[in-house]
C-alpha cells in the first residue's frame, strides 16, 4: 500500500545518504568567498587532471609512432625472406666452333633473334640455330667431344650436349673425333653419344661416324665406321645407307664409305700436327677422315710405322694432299685405288 505524501515519508527514505542530510538538520550557508576560493581549487585540480591525461596520451602516441618506425627500419635493414625472383639459369655451353668456310648464320634466343655470322672460336648455347649458306660448311665440337659437320644448305637446331634437331640439309657425324694431336676424343673423354631428331625420326650414335642427310620429304643415313640406330630399327652398319620416306617406307643399300659422295666432309677435317708424330698416327688420321682403308703388302712394314718419326708441317693441306706429300718424302711407296691405300714399302735405311 502506497504511503500518502502527507504523512512524512517518500520513496527516499530508502536512500541511505539522503536519510543521513536529514539527520544532520539544516546547515549554515557557505560564505561567498569560501564558495569561490572552493571553486577555484575544483578548477586548478580539474586542469591539473587533463593535463596529466593529455601528456600520457601524447607519451603512448608518440611511444606508438617510435615502435612502427622502428619496426619500419628493422623490415628495410633486414633480408627479406621472399625470393626476388628466379635465380637467371647460368648458359651451358654446347659446341665450341671449330671451322667456318663461306657464310654460316646463327640464330638465338637470347638477342635480337636477328642472324649472326659465325666463327671460328665462337660458342653455342641451347635454343641457338645454324644455317649455312648455299657456299658455307661448319664444324663444331661437341662438349662432349663429339665433332658434327654441317653440308652446304643445312638448318640445324641445338638442342643440349647429347641432342641436336636436324631441319634441312646433311651433317656428318664423328664420335671418335680426333683432336688436333692427332688422339681420339674417345679416349680423351670416353663413350659419347648424340641423338639427331628430325621429322621423320630419330638417329642414335652407337659409335660411329656417320652422315644424315633431309631432303625431299625423306631422310638418309649413311655410315662410314660402326653403327647407328634409327627409330628403334635394326642397327644401319658400316657401308650401308637406310633411306626412310614420309610414309613409313625404309630402304637399305650398300655405299662406298670414300669418294666423291663425301668430299664435304673432307673438307672440313681436323687439323693434325705432323711434327714429332709417328707415320702409324699420321696414316689413322688419313683413313678416318678419307674413309680409305690401309693394307700393308709387307708385315714389316706396318710395324716399321709406329718407329718412324715424321717432321715438318702439313697446315693448309687437305688428306688427299698431305698424304701425295709426306709419304714420298719419307720414303714409303703407296698406291690409292678402290678406296684402299696400300703401303707397297717403306725403304729400309728410313725404318730403321
Amino acid at each position: 500500500m502506497n504511503a500518502h505524501p502527507d504523512s512524512g515519508h517518500s520513496h527516499a527514505d530508502g536512500d541511505p545518504v539522503e536519510r543521513l542530510v536529514r539527520l544532520a538538520g539544516p546547515q549554515a550557508p557557505i560564505p561567498p568567498e569560501r564558495l569561490a576560493r572552493l571553486k577555484d581549487a575544483a578548477r586548478v585540480a580539474w586542469r591539473a587532471q587533463a593535463d596529466a591525461r593529455r601528456r600520457r596520451t601524447r607519451i603512448v602516441w608518440v611511444a606508438s609512432a617510435f615502435g612502427t618506425a622502428a619496426l619500419a627500419v628493422l623490415f628495410i635493414l633486414l633480408p627479406s625472406a621472399e625470393p626476388q625472383g628466379p635465380t637467371p639459369t647460368p648458359l651451358v655451353e654446347v659446341a665450341t666452333v671449330q671451322h667456318v668456310r663461306g657464310a654460316v648464320a646463327r640464330g638465338s634466343t637470347r638477342d635480337t633473334g636477328e642472324d649472326r655470322v659465325l666463327r671460328s672460336g665462337d660458342r653455342l648455347y641451347p635454343g641457338d640455330s645454324v644455317t649455312t649458306s648455299n657456299d658455307g660448311l661448319l664444324a663444331v665440337r661437341l662438349a662432349t667431344g663429339v665433332a658434327v659437320r654441317l653440308d652446304r644448305g643445312t638448318r640445324l637446331h641445338v638442342v643440349s650436349t647429347t641432342a641436336l634437331t636436324l631441319d634441312a640439309g646433311a651433317i656428318y657425324v664423328i664420335s671418335d673425333a680426333m683432336s688436333a694431336e692427332g688422339r681420339s676424343t674417345r679416349d680423351m673423354r670416353g663413350t659419347a653419344a648424340v641423338e639427331i631428331h628430325t621429322a621423320l625420326g630419330v638417329v642414335r650414335d652407337v659409335g660411329t661416324r656417320f652422315e644424315i642427310r633431309v631432303d625431299q620429304g625423306a631422310l638418309r643415313v649413311r655410315v662410314r665406321d660402326g653403327m647407328v640406330s634409327v627409330n628403334g630399327a635394326p642397327p644401319v652398319s658400316a657401308g650401308m645407307q637406310m633411306t626412310l620416306a614420309r610414309d613409313g617406307r625404309s630402304e637399305r643399300e650398300r655405299v662406298n664409305t670414300y669418294g666423291p659422295d663425301w668430299a664435304w666432309t673432307v673438307a672440313l677435317a681436323s687439323p693434325f700436327t705432323l711434327e714429332g708424330r709417328s707415320l702409324r698416327e699420321f696414316l689413322d688420321w688419313v683413313s678416318a677422315e678419307t674413309g680409305l682403308e690401309i693394307r700393308f703388302a709387307r708385315a714389316s712394314d706396318q710395324q716399321k710405322t709406329s718407329t718412324l718419326m715424321l717432321h715438318g708441317s702439313i697446315e693448309g693441306l687437305s688428306p688427299e694432299q698431305a698424304l701425295d706429300a709426306v709419304l714420298p718424302a719419307s720414303g714409303v711407296d703407296h698406291a690409292v685405288a678402290g678406296g684402299v691405300l696400300t703401303i707397297r714399302g717403306i725403304a729400309e735405311a728410313v725404318g730403321r
